[in-house]
């Protein structure tokens, strides 16, 4: 009675991946993006107030290269106290618990809410990254201590701002949770599986996968910026100001504003587009507060919690009486013809005289003469739907004549190559690197030969990712890095001294600072400033003594001079720049200003300066010696960053399209324009009073304490599953076209299952647990309602139990290679009726007769595995499994023997996988990464199997007693991906080209075919099922063109908004070796057509739809064994040359 099958580790969780959605499908497929390094060198501390508790680390770990040559960051002072990090660190959090006590009740009073746990504040600051997120299901709140400074935002106070945006988020969207926070989803599946299944196996993978989430809240994107931007009439730090106003007007007025539906969501969207919608949000939710009051706010939130609808605009229908959809469009237009007439009234000559320069993207900025030439520099996204930049060169002929700018400098590889993987340099994989991914300002050496700016380049070892300077030399295409850890941006160079004056992040604030270029260790600090004091654009006057820099202000910024003096070092020939003098220059309420540079007129008294005089961002200029501030030129969008040469200004200047590159002629010094007002210098300050009212806090002085692990608590998501994988009577699809309503509901009840899945992890995400458990109340023969919850019943259950505990970090490795160390366990329970068939005699002279048992497959796994993040892009990964696997068999009367044979259990198959590998992802972001990925991604994996596995069984003394085979298996596993857009094949429709391989093999050819490794189906080339392919070595390969049929659909319909809508053709090939059960072995063909639609559930889950059907073009037979169930009992099946099907509701999925 021989009995064995194949035991896939993959498919233990196959099944279970698809319970939990996108959480449990990440676990899966584990990225490098998705690791974070522990950043565990430093301690972290907690402050208590009475609604909030404010997580940081102490910033005290010594790190020598920081590079303050009077005292390393991290050190102690001699009289023992705090170093000057930790001090401000600290400083930030008092204040920012302060911020979050006095906004606390005006917030929740306004929606008549509040979280039911303290609020926790986690400040992060390994990072020279700025931004804030909320997670509402969760009370927590991260904060990066960067302050934003963004060419599509205006300046606001940081930590006001941010706290209240988010807190607001917090209790906004809870107020409009239909449940509570606890059970965030609840999940509805199906499963349906292909004719040739294995139930030893678990049954092998479906062909239709249906995921639909219910979700306890339905927020769209443009409400939840939208009223997180409002936050109260009280309460308002994030002002609609000029910038806002400019984003709104100039997208609006020239077509490219987005519709109520379309800023429903983020998906797709560009940095700008994303940005439309909270700009769209900002307004219409003022316009919402304006016209109803602020009430309606909490109104609308309460009865989306209430009414049951999906569709916010039916929401705000039911409280103001007009739907969404209506009062946003009578808002468009209504703002619409407020900008045409006030443009109709201003005058015309006040509008700039521009040449449009031909420039690629949105992201167009700091335009840069190189001295001594007619060429430029600039900053440039080009074709990137995201905001990264890298420096772009042309001369002003070849943009004024629609010639395409190239990059400052280029790899290399030339041709094609250098199109589809340039961008691969950044991470210094080619010979040559582009001067790419910058991260703020950059400036010309006095000669013009060479060019320094900033860019984080590679986290440091405690996995810390700073801006450093680095410096281009034009000549040779070099690129030097000068400093380590410096955390700088904005570079100016001076005009004829060895150093570079920059902006230096520290906590909760920034400085200004000067570095040697000839000892890049030597930072001098030029101003001591305050919590949340910004700065922006550092420019120097021609003859170096004086340094002009915009600091930001509560809203808006001004422009401060400082004096400079060298002062002689007496160790050495050598000097050092120090601050004489300090002013604020230009500073009025209510207007911003910023980008001012002087003349190129060494002896001209004018200054240029952007400013919002009269609403508009216009170029300005200001008489040094009689403050008189005239008018040169406004825009109807905005006008930025100029930079002159004899006969020109470079601007960059904002339109629809985002930010464009022009130029303008260059007033002479003796010309005479428009005054708008004079004014006085204020007083002088000291280098210490560089401060101003920036952020007005009376420090609370919460005594810390060491962080003790706090957690969200557990979360819980319900859910039911039909997985049709027995289909005892069929396909329940058959049945229902039979019209047997009673096989299919049979069918129905045997397949379903009904669980729960939990999840909790600590509020810093050191810890995260992931859990659940799902049976099948059909399984199993239950003679009653109490025999079916009898405890031995409710064990013998199908069953799909899971665990996982994942640590970020070793305690004693504090390192950025410390491992994410990842505890697993999966118990998989299947219950095969009929699955034991036992060949009998029931007499000497008698036929064979067959006797059938039920029996239970029982698969278990447990898996400690650690992965090391070395970088952004790389993880390592080693780790060890152990896998029992019993199968019991019911008692039955044996025919033979003429008695009964009890129930027996016996281990069916026991490995243990001791594995090592890594994962490389190398991806350039594109608005469509989640369809057609652009980029590189591989896996490889070794693992050693030593196992046992049950072959047949004999009947010994009225029992039956298994037989076991011996095997000790190594097996590599190679997988990779590689994908590029090009923009050239189908005219202006963009093409996605993918080549997918995966190679399998054995190294000691087990000849059972338990361990055939199965290349069709779902995961593999879907031209043939699942079954179809096995042997023990392997290898596939895939060519795919994707291409978008339609874009931006953004059409609604109940909670679901389709987004858009791509077709894919597929070449396949797949070949196995030492195949058990396919006697061809040559190289298999397929093709494969899918339609895919990218669309959002409830706003907030991005899920997909495709249908795919998919065509072998070769035809075979395979011998199946006794372990398979087929639809006819058959065990030789032909395959290829016939159409599989494949569809698909799900969130992504890709196991690589």
């Amino acid at each position: 009675m021989k009995r064995h099958a194949a035991l896939i580790t993959g498919l233990l969780g196959w099944s279970l991946c698809w319970t939990l959605g996108s959480t449990l499908s990440a676990w899966a497929q584990v990225s490098p993006w998705m690791l974070e390094y522990p950043q565990n060198h430093l301690e972290w501390n907690t402050l208590e107030s009475e609604h909030f508790l404010a997580h940081y680390q102490d910033g005290c770990e010594k790190r020598t290269e920081m590079g303050l040559q009077s005292k390393q960051k991290g050190e102690q002072s001699k009289d023992g106290a705090p170093c000057p990090e930790q001090t401000h660190v600290e400083e930030a959090a008092q204040a920012i618990l302060q911020i979050a006590e006095s906004i606390y009740e005006p917030i929740t009073g306004l929606y008549g809410h509040e979280p039911n746990t303290k609020v926790s504040i986690i400040l992060k600051d390994r990072v020279d990254y700025s931004n804030g997120a909320a997670y509402f299901f969760d009370n927590t709140i991260d904060i990066w201590l960067p302050s934003l400074d963004t060419p599509l935002r205006g300046t606001h106070e940081w930590y006001k701002n941010v706290i209240t945006h988010e807190f607001t988020h917090i209790v906004q969207i809870q107020t409009m949770m239909t449940r509570r926070r606890s059970v965030p989803v609840v999940y509805l599946q199906w499963l349906a599986y292909e004719n040739e299944r294995r139930p030893d196996v678990l049954y092998g993978f479906p062909r239709h996968v249906v995921t639909v989430p219910f979700a306890s809240v339905g927020i769209p994107a443009w409400m939840a910026e939208g009223t997180a931007q409002f936050m109260t009439d009280s309460v308002n730090y994030d002002q609609w100001d000029t910038h806002r106003d400019m984003l709104f007007r100039t997208r609006l007025l020239g077509g490219t504003s987005l519709g109520f539906e379309e800023m429903g969501t983020f998906t797709s969207k560009s940095s700008i587009e994303r940005e439309t919608v909270y700009n769209q949000g900002f307004a219409f939710t003022r316009y919402l507060g304006d016209r109803f009051g602020e009430e309606v706010l909490a109104k609308i939130s309460r009865e989306a919690a209430s009414g049951g609808k999906t569709d916010i605009s039916v929401v705000i229908e039911r409280v103001t009486g007009r739907s969404g959809k209506a009062l946003f469009d009578a808002f468009m237009q209504e703002k619409q013809d407020e900008y045409t007439e006030w443009f109709r009234s201003m005058e015309q000559d006040r509008w700039a005289d521009l040449d449009t320069l031909n420039v690629e993207g949105f992201y167009n900025m700091m335009p840069r003469f190189i001295p001594g030439t007619d060429s430029l520099v600039w900053l440039s996204n080009g074709d990137r739907d995201y905001a990264r930049t890298r420096l772009m060169v042309a001369s002003l002929d070849e943009l004024t004549q629609n010639q395409t700018p190239t990059p400052l400098a280029v790899t290399q590889e030339e041709g094609w190559m250098s199109e589809a993987f340039g961008h691969y340099s950044a991470h210094g994989l080619l010979q040559e690197p582009l001067v790419d991914y910058l991260t703020g300002g950059f400036s010309f050496s006095p000669t013009g030969d060479r060019i320094v700016y900033t860019k984080a380049r590679k986290p440091n070892a405690e996995g810390e990712l700073y801006n450093d300077l680095w410096v281009f030399e034009l000549d040779s295409r070099e690129e030097s890095r000068l400093t380590e850890n410096a955390r700088l941006r904005d570079p100016a160079w001076h005009p004829s001294q060895s150093w570079v004056v920059a902006i230096q992040n520290q906590p909760g604030r920034q400085q200004l600072v000067m570095i040697s270029l000839e000892n890049p260790s030597v930072v001098v600090p030029l101003t001591d400033s305050p919590l949340s004091t910004t700065f922006s654009s550092p420019r120097w006057s021609a003859d170096g003594q004086t340094l002009w820099v915009a600091r930001g202000k509560e809203h808006g910024r001004q422009i401060v001079e400082l004096d400079i003096m060298w002062t002689l070092l007496e160790e050495s020939s050598s000097s050092e720049p120090q601050v004489k003098q300090t002013r604020v220059l230009l500073d009025r309420e209510g207007v911003d200003f910023r980008d001012i540079v002087p003349d190129i007129d060494p002896e001209s008294p004018w200054l240029y300066m952007v400013a919002d005089v009269d609403g508009l961002f216009g170029l300005y200029r200001v008489h040094r010696e009689t403050q008189r501030l005239e008018e040169v030129a406004l825009h109807q969008g905005g006008l930025f960053m100029p930079s002159l040469s004899e006969s020109s200004i470079l601007l960059s200047v904002f339109t629809a399209q985002g930010y464009k590159l022009a130029r303008m002629d260059r007033p002479q010094s003796e010309d005479v324009l428009p005054a708008v007002d004079s004014w006085s210098t204020s007083a002088t300050l000291d280098r210490n009073e560089l401060r101003g009212e920036v952020l007005s806090t009376t420090a609370q002085n919460i005594p810390s304490k060491p962080y003790e692990q706090t957690t969200h608590g557990w979360s819980y998501y319900p859910m039911v599953r039909v997985d049709g994988y027995t289909q005892q009577n069929g396909t329940t699809a058959s049945r229902l076209w039979a019209l047997d309503g009673r096989a299919a509901l049979d069918n129905l009840w045997r397949d379903i299952k009904i669980g729960t899945y939990v999840a909790s992890r600590d509020v810093l995400g050191q810890t995260t647990l992931f859990g659940g458990l799902a049976i099948g109340p059909g399984s199993t023969d239950a003679r009653s309602i109490s025999d079916g919850l009898s405890p031995s019943n409710l064990f013998a259950m199908d069953r799909d139990l899971f665990f996982s505990m994942e640590f970020r970090g070793l305690p004693f490795i504090k390192k950025r290679w410390s491992p994410t160390v990842t505890a697993e366990l999966f118990n998989v329970v299947r219950n095969v009726k009929g699955g034991l068939s036992i060949e009998e005699f029931p007499c000497t002279s008698c036929l064979p007769e067959t006797t059938n048992a039920d029996i239970r497959y029982s698969a278990w796994e447990a898996s400690l595995t650690f992965r090391s993040k070395l970088n952004p892009y790389l993880f390592l990964e080693s780790g060890i499994a152990y896998s029992p696997y019993r199968v019991t068999s019911d008692g039955f009367v044996s025919k033979e023997l003429k008695q009964f044979i009890p129930e027996q259990s016996s281990e069916y198959f026991r490995g243990v996988s001791v594995f090592a590998g890594g994962v490389v992802e190398l991806l350039e972001p594109n608005r469509h990464n989640d369809i057609a990925m652009q980029g590189v991604k591989a896996r490889i994996r070794y693992a050693y199997q030593p196992s046992k596995l049950l072959e047949n069984y004999d009947i010994e003394d009225g029992a039956l007693s298994p037989n076991y085979a011996i095997s000790k298996n190594h097996s590599l596993e190679l997988k990779s991906y590689l994908g590029q857009r090009w923009t050239n094949l189908l005219g202006n429709r963009p093409v996605y080209t993918l080549l997918k391989a995966r190679g399998f093999a054995y190294f000691n050819n087990p000849t059972d075919s338990f361990y055939h490794d199965y290349i069709g189906g779902y995961s593999g080339i879907r031209s043939y099922p699942f079954f179809a392919l096995g042997g023990m070595q392997s290898a596939t390969l895939q060519a795919s063109l994707s291409t978008p049929l339609r874009t931006g659909i953004s059409r609604q319909l109940g909670p679901i908004t389709l987004d858009k809508l791509f077709l894919k053709a597929s070449y396949e090939a797949g070949k196995v070796w030492n195949s058990t059960s396919v006697a061809d072995e040559s190289l298999k063909h397929g093709v494969e057509l899918e339609l895919r639609t990218a669309l959002n559930h409830y706003y907030l889950f991005p899920l997909k739809f495709f249908v795919s059907g998919a065509y072998g073009l070769n035809r075979f037979n395979v011998n199946l064994s006794e372990d398979f169930v087929t639809p006819d009992g058959i065990r030789s099946v032909e395959y290829g040359q016939e159409w599989l099907f494949y569809l698909g509701f799900t969130f992504d999925f890709d196991p690589l």
